[in-house]
């Protein structure tokens, strides 16, 4: 459980942390371009072929977060509060009131 959760604070952390990363090389990259170009091309290459391993590590990680859900949820266990499910087809908690589709993604209601 806490396992999961962290995950799901990095899935949800995880894009605005890439956006403001990649607004601050721009910045950088803006600040620097007229003193050395060199470095304003390479920052720019560096960040379209840094997009590709970006998303594929995003997938993973939602990957991960889902596969961890779906385990919870096989146990009769919700993945976000621990609380027990009331019988074993539901994926919906009571507790807490998470609800998560067949593939142990969350659903936001």
């Amino acid at each position: 459980m806490l396992l999961y959760r962290a995950l799901r604070w990095v899935n949800s952390v995880y894009p605005m942390a890439i956006f403001f990363s990649y607004l601050a090389i721009a910045i950088a990259t803006f600040a620097v371009c007229f003193l050395i170009p060199v470095v304003g091309v390479l920052s720019l290459i560096f960040s379209i072929f840094a997009l590709l391993p970006i998303v594929l590590a995003w997938k993973i990680l939602q990957a991960g977060e889902r596969w961890l859900a779906r385990g919870a949820i096989r146990r009769s266990v919700c993945p976000e509060c621990g609380g027990g499910i009331s019988h074993p087809g539901a994926v919906d908690c009571l507790a807490c009131g998470a609800a998560f589709d067949d593939h142990g993604g969350r659903v936001v209601a």
